[in-house]
């Protein structure tokens, strides 16, 4: 705990300076010289196991992670590194009356079609292709594709969720990023979402931040943090197994080797002084048992308790997607074959499942899944569209699976720049170079008390279907609501919330950043449905 590393800077003489977070990785430990490096060089995640919730200190705290009082929509944020071709799969417009007021100028009747769309890969005019309006629960304008080429994302969307899509709402956030790089695009949401959820208290099951890779400042994707609050360090998960070594249900072949292991308070205080004591030799011999069967983990364990591992796990369900048979069938059968490179990795495709399994439960803060391969311009239509159809097949597969559970889910889409189409007066040419100015972000929301007969019927129609707004120069608008990456994504993080139905969400997180400098009416605006 806090105190327990207040303590130990103490013991040590240490002065923690006061406008410094309390150290919490092994890198800030080894900085503040809180462990020496005969511990650093133990195995990757001891620190991690020694703090984590997960591993519960008794039945009760247990059960109060599997059944909290206060819970949140699950939230997944899906990153495709490289500047994906996201308008080319919608059709983005302008506003025809930029004097309107705020609370009805993203309104249907006020956003009309670019004068062109040739950048955008769409062709000439709004009359070079096809929109689909009823795909989603509120008129979002999805690009029809034609077959298998072009607007793969929405397609392999319906092919999958069609029903689910029904009680989603989808919208285009307007805004330009710069491209192939994460470092100064802040598109990430983890850090005042993780700020929100530490002042409601609210407890996770397997991690505050669950991602399939460590990404650019602490997000859990390759994206810049959004706000000033920092971000728990991501808990790195690429397979089930590295879910189930989290929260102390090794697989069966390790069980044995001690991976089913919880600490209580003072063996976890005794076990960082363990680690601290170390000599070199020691720490080498430790480390080189390796992490994966965690038997360098039962040798701590043994000296902090003075007792053999404990196996305390209290039955709990199971973080397997698969067990479920709808889920597994819709992520081995109807998903994995489809995937464009992923099609024979099934344990790749179980560990997407596996993250997007623990996003509907509601068992992360976060989960972030970062998908490589999107700096794709230069290719032909038959290399690029089949990677939109990856994504619209991760985005499709997680809003199937909260409707199977009947959870809600809140699904934020973000891409590192964009791609401009090669000058075609017809749909879907070929994208051809970089093209950050014409970006944007999609947010899902689904909610399975949106269907008819259910409690909130039909809410979801009055979500508006974008933010923000193009020129006809087929470029993000900087002059709107979200015009720059890190109030895009501040606006999106208070839709999110507000979907959260906390009462006092807008004080909330008033109070922890106020960066992006919403007005009262622009909070108003962003919140506006479901009311």
């Amino acid at each position: 705990t806090k105190n327990d590393i207040i303590e130990l800077a103490k013991k040590k003489g240490i002065k923690l300076h006061d406008d410094h977070p309390v150290p919490t990785t092994r890198r800030e430990f080894l900085a503040q010289g809180l462990m020496g490096f005969a511990g650093y060089m133990v195995a990757p995640s001891l620190l991690h196991l020694i703090s984590t919730q997960a591993h519960a200190q008794s039945v009760a705290e247990c059960t109060t992670l599997l059944t909290p009082d206060l819970t949140m929509p699950g939230f997944l944020h899906l990153n495709l590194s490289g500047g994906a071709g996201l308008t080319g799969q919608w059709a983005v417009r302008k506003i025809a009356d930029p004097n309107r007021p705020l609370a009805t100028r993203n309104n249907e009747d006020n956003l009309v079609f670019l004068s062109n769309y040739r950048s955008l890969g769409l062709g000439a005019n709004s009359g070079a292709f096809n929109r689909i309006t009823n795909q989603f629960a509120n008129p979002f304008q999805v690009v029809e594709s034609d077959g298998d080429t072009g607007a793969q994302l929405f397609k392999r969307m319906r092919d999958i969720a069609a029903t689910a899509c029904a009680n989603t709402s989808a919208t285009g956030v307007a805004v330009a990023s710069q491209d192939d790089t994460g470092s100064n695009n802040k598109f990430g949401p983890q850090g005042i979402i993780h700020a929100v959820q530490k002042a409601k208290e609210i407890k996770f099951r397997i991690a505050q931040n669950l991602s399939n890779r460590s990404g650019t400042a602490l997000t859990g994707v390759n994206q810049d943090v959004a706000g000033r609050n920092r971000p728990y360090a991501p808990i790195v998960a690429n397979s089930l197994n590295d879910i189930l070594r989290v929260i102390g249900q090794a697989p069966s072949s390790e069980t044995e080797s001690g991976a089913n292991i919880v600490l209580n308070d003072d063996e976890k205080k005794k076990m960082l002084e363990v680690i601290n004591n170390l000599s070199g030799s020691q720490a080498r011999n430790v480390a080189s048992i390796g992490s994966a069967n965690r038997e360098n983990f039962v040798k701590l364990y043994q000296e902090a308790s003075g007792k053999s591992y404990c196996q305390l796990i209290v039955p709990q369900a199971s973080v397997d997607p698969y067990e479920n048979t709808e889920v597994a069938s819709l992520w081995q059968t109807q998903i994995q074959g489809s995937f464009s490179n992923l099609s024979n990795d099934a344990d790749r495709v179980k560990g997407i499942a596996s993250l997007v399994h623990s996003a509907v439960n509601g068992w992360a803060g976060t989960v972030g899944i970062n998908l490589g391969g999107y700096d794709y311009h230069g290719n032909n239509r038959n290399a690029t569209d089949p990677r939109d159809g990856d994504a619209g097949l991760i985005i499709g597969g997680a809003l199937k699976t909260a409707e199977i559970l009947n959870k809600p889910l809140f699904i934020l889409v973000t891409s590192d720049g964009a791609t401009g189409a090669q000058s075609s007066d017809n749909r879907f040419a070929n994208w051809a170079s970089d093209r950050g100015n014409g970006g944007c972000m999609l947010a899902f929301m689904f909610d399975p008390r949106n269907a008819t007969g259910q409690s909130k019927a039909g809410y979801l129609a009055t979500v508006d279907s974008q933010i923000g707004h193009y020129s006809d120069g087929q470029a993000a608008s900087d002059n709107t609501l979200v015009g720059d990456p890190e109030r895009a994504t501040m606006a999106v993080i208070h839709r999110y919330l507000a979907f959260s139905e906390f009462n006092d969400w807008k004080t909330v997180v008033q109070a922890l950043d106020d960066r992006a400098g919403f007005t009262a009416a622009e909070l108003q605006y962003i919140a506006k449905f479901g009311a």
